[in-house]
């Protein structure tokens, strides 16, 4: 495998680990709002499945699917850099999102 292609499967985990860590972040911060145990671990099932099809299909995409150590250490960086953005930027907004929700769920079950 060539460097450039190296260099293009090391950024491309490392940023697949950034939208990793935000898109999690998100999803369970939406997730402490629902009530039924085995529906909130179906939920985060499917996304950690479906964020697993799309980082693999997208290396097939960029190297044809050729797996390192080091591309997992990338990953693995990109969700620790993820998550220390996260927590200014972006929980604010999911915070938000969710009270939105909260209150949209009031309004129709006073509505019933």
């Amino acid at each position: 495998m060539s460097l450039l292609i190296q260099l293009r499967s090391l950024l491309y985990f490392f940023l697949m680990g950034v939208g990793y860590s935000f898109l999690l972040a998100y999803v369970l911060c939406i997730l402490h709002q629902i009530k039924h145990l085995w529906w909130k671990h179906l939920i985060e099932f499917s996304i950690h499945l479906l964020f697993t099809l799309i980082l693999y299909a997208g290396l097939i995409q960029v190297n044809q699917g050729i797996l390192h150590l080091y591309f997992l250490v990338s990953l693995t960086l990109g969700f620790l850099c993820g998550y220390i953005i996260y927590q200014p930027l972006v929980l604010p907004y999911a915070m938000r999102f969710v009270h939105w929700i909260k209150k949209r769920h009031q309004k129709n079950k006073s509505k019933d």
